[in-house]
């Protein structure tokens, strides 16, 4: 169940390593901007009403930057000071080097719950390290990737969320071209997205429009879109009168967003 808490009653882990510090990509921060935090931080209570965190602190920063007060928090009373210490550093493991590496890590890791290709093995590893699920399975589609890919996001030339779009494309020579792309033309982690679609669509098109017009939304929808999206670990929008759910192809997420909203298979 995912609750919500004021920013300041959350700490950093005191098992974290040495000079760690959250740093959100430019994408979570603008995703957080615009939609508000979703992925939920995980936390532990401690003393004095305050909150260990656990895993995803990078919301946590996202949100206060934004100039949010309330972060959407998974609160785990159940876990004593040394699991919190192995989940801690287990998380932090992951996180090390490029988006690549943290995938291959996931990758190792499900191992322990029968491999990749295992129904439900995601799902196990998130709730053992305090990751949602919906992070894992976004993580691992970026192995997907050609090798070409790949190589520029360990380099560092390439995001993780301008490549994440890329995984859409099926043709692997059109993921290539349009990494290039997006590294020459430097679009940005929501361009990169039109840019996808444009290729997707079949569409002549190699280049997404730097403006559009858009009906700005009210405070109550983007509060309404915030809280739901907090419940079912995944991106809710209300667009043209239709209830968008991104769950990004992937049919782990899709598991997960079903079993939140509280269906379980007999």
């Amino acid at each position: 169940m995912t609750d919500w808490l004021g920013i300041e009653k959350l700490h950093l882990s005191p098992s974290k390593p040495d000079g760690y510090v959250p740093r959100p990509t430019a994408s979570l921060l603008d995703r957080v901007k615009d939609h508000g935090p979703i992925e939920p931080v995980v936390v532990r209570p401690v003393a004095n009403d305050k909150y260990e965190i656990l895993a995803n602190a990078e919301t946590w920063v996202a949100a206060g930057r934004a100039g949010f007060h309330e972060v959407p928090v998974t609160i785990r009373d159940d876990i004593d000071e040394h699991t919190a210490q192995d989940i801690v550093q287990s998380y932090y493991g992951g996180t090390k080097g490029s988006a690549i590496d943290e995938a291959k890590h996931f990758e190792d890791q499900l191992a322990a719950f029968g491999g990749i290709n295992c129904r439900g093995a995601v799902g196990k590893l998130a709730v053992a390290i305090g990751r949602s699920r919906p992070y894992i399975a976004h993580s691992l589609r970026l192995l997907t990737l050609p090798a070409e890919v790949q190589e520029l996001i360990e380099k560092g030339v390439l995001s993780a969320g301008q490549a994440r779009p890329l995984v859409s494309i099926s043709n692997r020579a059109n993921q290539v071209k349009a990494a290039r792309t997006i590294i020459a033309d430097k679009l940005t982690a929501r361009a990169a997205e039109k840019l996808a679609s444009n290729i997707r669509n079949g569409e002549t098109t190699t280049k997404p429009e730097k403006t559009r017009n858009v009906t700005e939304k009210s405070a109550d929808t983007r509060r309404f879109e915030r809280q739901v999206s907090a419940v079912i670990g995944a991106q809710f929008s209300l667009e043209n009168g239709r209830a968008i759910i991104d769950y990004s192809g992937s049919l782990d997420v899709l598991q997960g967003i079903v079993e939140r909203l509280g269906y379980r298979e007999s």
